[in-house]
């Protein structure tokens, strides 16, 4: 499965009511491998925090929090 990059923070509220992260955390769960990049990861984790601090719960496959900040913080490869 691909999830590509891209800017869900504007869409965070509306993704944290996906009705489709019980698939994507069943197929993370049958072992199926899952490239994300970037904003694709964002939705991986337990839950995306907007600029204003709002807390959107996402796909919860990994234990992570992403949150957006007013500046660019950092670009490049993350582990």
């Amino acid at each position: 499965m691909w999830l590509p990059g891209g800017y869900p923070e504007p869409y965070a509220e509306l993704l944290s009511q996906s009705t489709s992260w019980h698939s994507l955390r069943s197929c993370a769960d049958a072992g199926t491998p899952i490239l994300a990049e970037c904003g694709g990861a964002m939705l991986l984790g337990k839950a995306l925090i907007d600029v204003k601090g709002n807390l959107w719960p996402m796909a919860a496959i990994f234990p992570y929090v992403s949150f957006m900040q007013p500046h660019l913080a950092a670009l490049g490869y993350r582990e």
